[in-house]
């Protein structure tokens, strides 16, 4: 079986997701099923890029990362779905059966692509809850299908995952954290956004016209697959990082962008609410004196 599948597993990043991105990419090097890799960075500035490009080399996969610069005055939803856009051609240049979507803030068993593999479905994945690693309280996964021409925005409940006895069953939305994708879909189905649901991201046009097409999706209830993009697990893991410390105060060092009115960085100080701009160095520790508080920022 082997011989004749070939993976391309892809996601879009920023540098926003370097709370975990470390984690994220050891957790590469430990997948059991042999796979090609590209990540596609979206952040306003290289920085990211260059050292995401500079772990690749040392990579086992044949591991590509590509930049796609943000346009002035882009919405993160064009962006990303730019960077989809940029997913979807490779794998369909590259001659790819399958495209794995892992996106940088989700946590697997290393033996997942052979689980999903060994189901022989179109579109299947494993569920996962917003945020809290496994303790959140709504799945991703979504029952409900569009009204009115708008997309569903209602989760299924924890309660009523488990209910599930690790059966396979099928569901409208599941987001793109963790799926399977045979090239079949990918040829018949783009990536798009459109305005009449502005606060819908590319998964949720691509779950959608999935359906519109009878490609159900599955999701596997046996395995929850950790998404440590915010709640308790998030802040955990955000304080394990690194902290800088200057004469003001201690941060970590989180990338929010660049301020528009001083052009400094734009960082969130542990634990605390407060933002600040300041300045770096070139080992990426604070400029003393350096930090400042401006109000006209544009962030992430």
């Amino acid at each position: 079986m082997e011989s004749t599948i070939k993976i391309l597993l892809a996601a879009p990043t920023y540098s926003g997701k370097i709370y975990c991105q470390d984690q994220w990419l050891d957790q590469l090097e430990k997948l059991t099923y042999p796979v090609d890799v590209l990540i596609v960075d979206n952040s306003k500035y290289p920085n990211n890029y260059e050292y995401l490009k500079e772990k690749a080399e040392n990579s086992k996969h044949n591991f590509k990362v590509e930049y796609c610069k943000p346009k002035p005055g882009t919405s993160v939803r064009d962006a990303l779905n730019d960077c989809m856009t940029i997913i979807r051609k490779a794998i369909l240049d590259g001659g790819y059966t399958h495209w794995f979507s892992l996106e940088t803030d989700v946590f697997i068993p290393y033996n997942t692509i052979e689980y999903l593999l060994a189901f022989d479905k179109s579109f299947i994945g494993l569920p996962y809850f917003h945020g809290s690693g496994v303790n959140g309280t709504f799945l991703m996964q979504q029952d409900f299908p569009g009204l009115d021409k708008r997309l569903s925005n209602i989760s299924l409940p924890k309660k009523s995952f488990l209910d599930f006895k690790g059966e396979l069953i099928t569901c409208y939305q599941g987001g793109i954290g963790c799926c399977l994708v045979k090239r079949a879909v990918i040829e018949y189905i783009p990536f798009r956004i459109a305005d009449f649901a502005p606060e819908q991201f590319p998964d949720a046009f691509f779950h959608d016209d999935c359906l519109k097409a009878k490609i159900p999706y599955y999701i596997c209830t046996g395995v929850i697959a950790e998404h440590i993009n915010n709640g308790d697990r998030w802040k955990a893991v955000q304080k394990e990082r690194p902290a800088y410390e200057s004469k003001e105060v201690e941060i970590a060092l989180m990338d929010l962008g660049l301020c528009d009115e001083c052009q400094y960085l734009y960082i969130e100080q542990i634990g605390e609410s407060k933002k600040y701009c300041c300045l770096v160095t070139d080992d990426l520790e604070i400029k003393d004196n350096s930090i400042r508080e401006c109000k006209n920022f544009e962030s992430r």
